[in-house]
């Protein structure tokens, strides 16, 4: 590859095309950023091929610091993948097994994937922002800290927490009361995370309940599963 002041990769997605600029720098290395708005390229922290999901997990900085933001490219579409993984929780169901990680999983991309529209329109009824302006996305690193973000013009506004459930006992009180402890006590006053979080104005703990996996799989989540929307919680450590 010939030295340029930059080359620009455009990647075929799902549906839509992404593009990555590689910035030649003077120690004969390119830094890599992706294009995450209309008109403005970010530099890229880190990018990851999720096989399981046939995508790319890329995670970027906001601006000058340490703040990231996520970015997915779908190579396949999403719903398609989340049916095929309900259909293995259910053969594992038939054998008497639980995977409570896979059941977690399949709640937290039925949130995105299923309810953003929904959760959006009673975000902006709730605080009284425009819908167009919010945007709710899976954390880059879903395996820590919180399931989903909310942003507001591009500031972190919510953090949710969803816990998924195929016990109708555990739904919806139980689920709830745990993600409401989750985002209280650990997210907005635990000592490992409250300053981390201290930007982040509101917290919404979310229930999920596989009521019927047939249902779902034939519906392709239309039908089988029920979900309820907790009352937001303010963070008591927000620093506008």
């Amino acid at each position: 590859m010939e030295r340029s002041p930059a080359v620009i990769l455009a990647i075929k997605g799902y549906e839509k095309e992404h593009f990555i600029k590689l910035v030649h720098k003077e120690s004969r290395e390119y830094l890599s950023k992706i294009k995450a708005t209309a008109y403005e390229y970010r530099e890229i922290k880190s990018m990851v091929y999720n096989e399981e999901w046939n995508k790319l997990e890329i995670e970027y900085f906001l601006g000058v610091g340490e703040e990231t933001r996520p970015y997915e490219i779908f190579f396949k579409d999403p719903k398609s993948v989340l049916v095929r993984m309900t259909e293995e929780l259910q053969e594992l169901v038939s054998k008497g097994q639980i995977d409570t990680n896979l059941i977690g999983e399949i709640g937290e991309l039925c949130m995105v994937l299923y309810k953003k529209e929904y959760l959006k329109e009673k975000l902006s009824e709730i605080l009284g922002v425009s819908k167009d302006k919010l945007e709710v996305k899976r954390t880059a690193t879903p395996k820590w800290g919180p399931d989903i973000y909310v942003y507001y013009e591009g500031k972190p506004l919510a953090i949710i927490d969803v816990k998924t459930t195929m016990i109708s006992d555990r739904y919806p009180k139980v689920c709830l009361n745990e993600a409401i402890d989750c985002l209280k006590n650990k997210y907005f006053t635990g000592d490992e995370w409250k300053d981390l979080f201290k930007k982040v104005k509101y917290g919404i703990p979310i229930a999920i309940y596989l009521r019927d996996l047939d249902e779902i799989i034939q519906t392709e989540f239309l039908g089988g599963i029920d979900w309820i929307l907790g009352e937001l919680i303010e963070n008591p450590n927000y620093e506008p």
